[in-house]
């Protein structure tokens, strides 16, 4: 096991905050979201005004002004993303455009809610499905080594040539737990849920990415009615965000959690 992954920060925003492990982050937004729900009891409701919220600053601001817990934990929310604002001016406006690349600091901080949300809503939809897969992000390989991961099937495997490697450790924890771990390279989520559409099989989709590649990748799921449950890097820091591929990781620890809470 990968212990106390060094601390990291990513192009626009970082799970680290201000601390040395990601454990305060989830804290934040667990208990974030309790108060929240604590006014508004229905989850399926909250993620609707959730996703209005993020559409336009007003409607932000509408929501935020209703809810106090969120205006009181700004400055904590800021902790994590570091480096939106910048990001967005040096933005060039060919790439301005791409959705995921000009996010708002304020929609960062709705995303990180919603993935949460999204998860409490569909554990146990998930892990009652026939078939369950995850579809992790090459970038948290390790880096330093000649990734031997093979295609096997729907998509790439990995084949545990590192002990330093995210993918190896995240792929023995989802193994465990009956959830077939594949790295993302060539499937598309349009043909795999065909695929288990015509063999009758219930899917679910586990999904590990940077905050709004998870966040476009669960909606996306949700529109084809897969149950789907996921997990942020602990920062963006791939080649798309940073020009090259720097070294990543995710919370292990938390990813054992979501396989065990729901059972």
């Amino acid at each position: 096991m990968i212990e106390n992954p060094p601390k990291i920060i990513g192009k626009t925003y970082s799970l680290f905050g201000e601390f040395d492990s990601t454990d305060e982050f989830y804290k934040f937004i667990d208990d974030t979201l309790e108060k929240l729900l604590f006014r508004q009891k229905d989850e399926n409701n909250l993620l609707e005004i959730l996703q209005l919220a993020g559409k336009s600053k007003k409607q932000y601001n509408e929501f935020i002004s209703c809810n106090d817990i969120l205006k009181k934990s700004e400055s904590q929310f800021t902790s994590y993303t570091p480096g939106v604002k910048e990001h967005k001016k040096e933005q060039p406006v060919f790439k301005f455009w791409e959705s995921v690349m000009r996010l708002d600091e304020w929609q960062y901080h709705l995303y990180m809610l919603e993935f949460e949300l999204i998860n409490r809503i569909n554990r146990k939809k998930f892990f009652a499905c026939d078939a369950k897969i995850a579809l992790l992000p090459h970038c948290l390989r390790d880096l330093s080594k000649d990734c031997k991961a093979s295609q096997n099937g729907l998509d790439y495997q990995c084949k545990h040539c590192s002990k330093n490697c995210f993918i190896n450790e995240a792929s023995k924890i989802l193994s465990e737990q009956g959830i077939e771990p594949y790295i993302w390279m060539t499937s598309n989520l349009r043909t795999i849920a065909r695929n288990n559409y015509k063999e009758k099989k219930s899917l679910g989709v586990l999904g590990i990415a940077c905050i709004p590649e998870l966040i476009r990748g669960m909606r996306a799921c949700q529109k084809k009615g897969l149950p789907v449950i996921g997990m942020p890097l602990d920062a963006n820091r791939c080649i798309r965000w940073m020009g090259d591929f720097n070294p990543n990781s995710i919370n292990l620890e938390m990813l054992k959690k979501i396989m065990t809470s729901s059972k």
